[in-house]
């Protein structure tokens, strides 16, 4: 659909004298935007903003271990370039941003699926990406800042989220589980990915140190810049989320949370903990000298991250997040139930359209393909034999007419002989052979029939 949309809005816009050239679209109210209406809808589609989003979370848990890690490379960072390249300072962003971070961290909630909750928390991640495309109005410092922000979190998110997915891929492989309620009490057999996962999960959370740390603030920032309270404090609330899920709950239900573990487990494979590794590792060289970030960046920073109050700020929240976890972490465990997320809408409907096509629909189609078999058939039957066949069917004709009137002796009789009728075929009666003027007569006639159809229709029309 998002495919559909894409190429629609581009035919448009050149139908309309615009041009292939990928550059910002004119963005207003009006029929005349209707182009960059549907490639705007195209791109939140790609970037999973609800009510579009459900199939995130319904496509990365079902993809192989590796597969999984390039999605979250891939998917939905295009979709953030594509935004920053055509729609920055569009303002109805901010507020699809701000939702969908809070909309994530809520949904983290609820899931039992362990790459179902990191692929909600994508959804969220993406949302800071997506508000600050919409606070990127040109030529302005808050706008600079916000488009600075997008940009260097769709980076560390491609190193954090992988380090994440890697670390569940790690016990998925080694496990064979996925739930929250299959796991727990593997720390001792596994303890090199719990820690390896844990500096992806401090990242995500924005810890100082880390990557995530120097680049969510900056969106922050810009929403403060531009006073945005509402906005600050959703984003800044979806933060205490992201670390409570991603950075507590998660890691707990996996590794910990039962006294005695609830399988064998070891260590995934060298290859596995290499990669997990190096990607750590950039997590952290960006969060401590985060020059190499900022001077890739689409504008120059004029941005400390480690000011005194963001990193104050930020620990408190932490802190805070965790010592309320700490003593809830009763209540935090996985459910085995299913999440109904926004798709629910659709897929009833979906449904009842399903059951009309299998009903209904194919009663009528299997009605009308009996019916025009049967009448191929009986074309095939009389193209055998054409003056017989039609001697055929004179003479059944007759003998149903006369039936009904006929006494019941006779009407046995008529019976009897259309039945005998019914078994005769043209092809065992004598073939009638038309002279030369007969059948140019029999064309003529058709010709005809056909010239005075034509006009009757003509002049109908009129």
């Amino acid at each position: 659909f998002g495919g559909v949309c894409l190429l629609a809005g581009v035919l448009i816009l050149l139908q309309n004298g615009g041009s292939l050239a990928f550059d910002s679209f004119t963005w207003g109210i009006g029929s005349e935007y209707l182009g960059a209406y549907l490639i705007f809808l195209a791109f939140i589609i790609n970037a999973a903003v609800p009510p579009l989003g459900a199939w995130l979370a319904d496509a990365y848990p079902e993809a192989s271990v590796t597969g999984a890690v390039f999605l979250t490379a891939f998917t939905t960072k295009s979709a953030i370039y594509v935004l920053i390249r055509g729609f920055p300072g569009v303002e109805v962003l901010i507020w699809l941003g701000a939702i969908m971070a809070v909309y994530g961290g809520i949904f983290s909630v609820l899931e039992n699926d362990i790459r179902r909750l990191l692929a909600y928390h994508i959804i969220s991640q993406v949302g800071y990406m997506v508000c600050g495309v919409g606070m990127g109005v040109f030529g302005t410092a808050a706008g600079e800042m916000a488009i600075n922000g997008s940009a260097a979190h769709a980076f560390c998110h491609i190193l954090y989220k992988a380090v994440l997915f890697m670390g569940m891929g790690a016990i998925i492989e080694v496990t064979g589980r996925s739930k929250l309620t299959e796991l727990g009490g593997i720390y001792k057999y596994m303890p090199i990915t719990f820690w390896l996962y844990m500096i992806g999960a401090f990242s995500i959370s924005g810890f100082p140190l880390f990557n995530g740390f120097v680049s969510k603030t900056m969106i922050v920032t810009a929403s403060g810049m531009w006073n945005y309270a509402f906005i600050w404090l959703m984003l800044e609330g979806a933060s205490i989320g992201t670390f409570l899920h991603t950075g507590l709950k998660l890691p707990w239900g996996a590794w910990f949370a039962r006294k005695e573990p609830v399988c064998e487990a070891r260590e995934p494979p060298k290859n596995m903990l290499a990669a997990m590794g190096i990607t750590a590792f950039l997590c952290t060289l960006l969060g401590v000298y985060p020059k190499i970030l900022y001077d890739i960046l689409p504008y120059p920073v004029h941005y400390e991250p480690y000011a005194a109050g963001h990193v104050v700020a930020m620990s408190q929240l932490l802190l805070f997040t965790f010592v309320a976890f700490w003593l809830l972490r009763g209540m935090l465990h996985g459910t085995p139930t299913i999440s109904l997320d926004t798709d629910w809408f659709y897929r009833i409907p979906g449904k009842w359209i399903i059951r009309f096509c299998e009903g209904p629909l194919m009663a009528f189609a299997n009605y009308i393909d009996r019916n025009v078999m049967k009448m191929a058939g009986f074309f095939v039957w009389v193209s055998k034999n054409p003056f017989a066949a039609l001697r055929i069917k004179g003479r059944e004709v007759r003998l149903k007419v006369e039936k009904p009137v006929a006494t019941s002796e006779r009407a046995a009789e008529y019976e009897r002989d259309l039945e005998e009728v019914k078994k005769r075929q043209p092809a065992e009666e004598p073939m009638v052979r038309l002279n030369i003027g007969t059948a140019m007569l029999l064309v003529l006639l058709f010709i005809a029939l056909y010239l005075i159809a034509m006009l009757i229709h003509g002049w109908l029309i009129r």
